[in-house]
This record gives structure tokens, sequence and C-alpha cells, in this order.
């Protein structure tokens, strides 16, 4: 059984409708690519972990090729968009061969088919180009998913808004009881819809103007005139371990870190520690590196863990309590309002601790949660390996994880099924 077609269906009008970490990270790949003098051929693929619920079956597969390739595919960036880029990061100035291909930018095809009752979603690209697939894959299948879940189970869009805004509400009104918390908006992947981000974004800034710090899609930062928030993903230090697999695991690491300081400096030096185990991170992370990278974000495990585990590592290399409450501790694991005050609590006085707060924003409808992404998984014919702080979000060929987790010595125990 197939979804049924939604009728009108147009997820987004604008390549720009993305979170601002893809254009940060597009700068550094195509500074790598001409580096290297190649491109990097990456292979993204469509990963749906919420087992229980078969998309295939709610989506019509033909109608999400055509959308992918016929409508999204087509767009290219606009001029006003390309100038919101330049406004960003002067890159007329950094690099106006940069923008030259961005004004030029065509995605790749999107290969998209039904595999009994699951989609198999993926795209083979250079990987300035191919990365931009992700988060338009994601909301696309989100929003139809959404349409003809309500459609299936006779639930008026009324009534699913209202219980979105009565949580929503409920969520403000806790959070503003601690006016020192403060998050960015990170939920664009998988929200329920563009409007729906939309009108949870206005009524954000309007009623916490001094709590949300930023908005990771670009598109809507630049419409309210706030920060647009992001910075790295775990695909980047998995792309550089197969560029440099030759020199090993550490060697990739450590230079995926030099060169997107090379390239950023402290602007944009929020690292993140769980793609080969957040033990591994500290453990090589420098005393140098501690002082001038800004803080770290912590996209898998237990936070009451893995906060304490950087803190005590931030002490064992070197830094002063004074330091160590200027950085930056960035929870982003399925985080909820009520998640944030606790972590907020119990950390606020030791470090800065801020929030990406993502799908709790733009997908607490009362409708199921989907825990789906797309991934880098290999990388010109080599296969790629995420492990993170959460066994059950570990991912890549199962011979190449355990390879790479006795390179690592990696021993981390902790596993809990995504929410998100």
């Amino acid at each position: 059984m197939s979804g049924m077609i939604v009728s009108g269906f147009k997820p987004t009008t604008s390549l720009m409708d993305d979170d601002v970490y893809k254009l940060r990270m597009c700068f550094a790949a195509w500074w790598l690519q001409n580096k290297l003098g190649r491109d990097i051929l990456v292979t993204y693929r469509f990963i749906n972990r919420t087992r229980s619920i078969p998309l295939a079956r709610h989506i019509n597969v033909d109608q999400l090729r055509d959308c992918l390739n016929n409508q999204i595919g087509q767009l290219h960036f606009r001029p006003d968009e390309l100038t919101y880029f330049n406004r960003l990061h002067h890159f007329d100035q950094r690099s106006p061969e940069f923008m030259e291909f961005m004004a030029q930018m065509k995605l790749p095809y999107v290969n998209v088919e039904a595999r009994g009752d699951e989609l198999n979603i993926h795209t083979t690209g250079p990987w300035p180009v191919s990365m931009w697939w992700e988060m338009k894959i994601l909301y696309t299948i989100s929003e139809m998913f959404y349409i003809n879940w309500m459609k299936e189970h006779n639930l008026g869009l009324a009534d699913v808004l209202a219980e979105g805004r009565k949580r929503r509400t409920e969520a403000i009104e806790l959070l503003q009881r601690f006016p020192g918390l403060r998050y960015s908006e990170f939920g664009a992947r998988r929200r329920f819809s563009k409007a729906w981000e939309r009108e949870t974004d206005e009524d954000l800034i309007k009623k916490m103007p001094n709590q949300l710090i930023g908005i990771s899609d670009m598109e809507f930062a630049r419409d309210y005139g706030v920060n647009a928030s992001g910075t790295n993903a775990h695909e980047r230090g998995m792309v550089y371990s197969s560029v440099y697999h030759d020199r090993g695991i550490l060697y990739a690491h450590q230079k995926s870190l030099d060169d997107w300081w090379e390239i950023w400096g402290p602007e944009l030096s929020i690292a993140l520690t769980d793609l080969y185990g957040s033990e591994f991170f500290w453990r090589n992370f420098t005393l140098e590196q501690m002082k001038t990278w800004h803080g770290f974000r912590q996209d898998s495990g237990d936070p009451f863990i893995e906060i304490p585990r950087a803190i005590w590592w931030y002490i064992r290399k070197g830094l002063n309590l004074k330091e160590i409450r200027e950085k930056f501790a960035i929870p982003s694991d399925g985080i909820t309002a009520t998640k944030a005050v606790e972590i907020y609590q119990c950390f606020s006085p030791m470090i800065n601790v801020q929030f990406g707060i993502g799908s709790f924003w733009t997908n607490n409808l009362g409708l199921p949660n989907i825990s789906m992404i797309v991934k880098a998984l290999e990388t010109d014919g080599c296969p790629l390996v995420k492990l993170s702080d959460n066994q059950a979000k570990a991912l890549g060929d199962p011979a190449e994880i355990e390879r790479i987790k006795q390179e690592v010595d990696y021993d981390e125990q902790f596993t809990e099924q995504p929410i998100y």
C-alpha cells in the first residue's frame, strides 16, 4: 500500500530554507575540494529509525520523487539569498569564486523508491552540493507524512493545531520562569510543516525575545532579523575520515578541527564531541584548543553524564573554574522544555549552558514522532561511520563500526532509542 497523493503539495520554494550550518559547512567543503584539487563524492541515505511506522505506507513514492527532483531540485539560490550569505560572512571579500559556485549550484538527482513498506532514498554528488539535500528530504517527508496521517485517522487540522498551540504555550510559560535560560530553534528538519515552524518562530520571538538567541533555518532567521544559529555536523568528521583514511582516525579528526579553525577561527568554534565517542574527543582535545574554542555541543548520550565529563576534562587539562564558566555547553539531543530546565538548573552555575531545541518546538502537536535522518554513509566508495555517545545512534557498516571502535578505544555503554 502506498500513501495518498497530496494535492497542491509544495514544501518549500527556496533553497535557503535550510539550516545555516549547511552554508558554513558548504564553504568548508568547497575550500577542502579546492585544496585537494578534486571533487569529494559523497553518498547520502535516508534512514527511518522509527520502524513501527513504515513510511512507504503513508507517502506516495512517485509524488515524493517528483517533488524532490522536479520541484526542489530545480531551484537555485536567488540574488537576494546570495546577498544574505554575503551579509553573514562577507564571502564576496573572502572568496568571490565561492559566490559564483553558489549561484550556479544545481542539486544532484535523488533516487526514491519503495523497498517493501520502507522508503529507499539516496543521492550522490560533490560534497558541497549533495549536502544540501539532507534537510530538504527530511522536511518534505515529514510534511507529506503528517498530511496523510491526519487523513488516515480522520484528524482535523484545526484540532491538531489547537493542541500544538496549547503545548507550545505551556512550554513557553515554563521557560519564561527561567529568564537566564537561552536557546536556539533547531527544528526545521522534522517540522510538522513550514507554516507551523513560521508560526512557532513568530510566537517565540514575540514572547521570549531575550531567551531565543537564534533560529537555524536561514530563511526564517533572515525574515525575522534574528541570529542564524549553527556551526557544523557529524558528516564533516565522517568525510574527513575517508579523505585521510590512510592516516588514521586521530589524524583525520584533528585535521577536521584544525581546518575548521583555519577557515572560521573563534567565530564558529563550537565542537561536536560525540562522533567517535566523547571520551575519544576530550582525550585528544589539547589544552590550547580548550582555551581557544568557545565550547561544545552535546548531541547524544546522557547530558547529566556528558556535561560533567566535559567539565572534568577541562579541569584535568588545566582550565580554571572561571575559564570553564565562560565555555558554552549546548545540549541538542531530544531537548524538551522540561529537560532544558533540569539541565539548566543543574549546570548553569558551572558552565554557560545554552540549548538547541528542535522538533519539540516544530513538531509537538500530539502526533507520532518519527526519528528519521539523512546521513553521509559513503565517500569516494569508502564506508563512513558515526559512533556517538548512544549506541542506538551508531551508523555505518557493522564491521567498519567494530574496526573503528577498536581504533578509538570506544567503550560507551549508554543506549537509548532516539525520540526524534
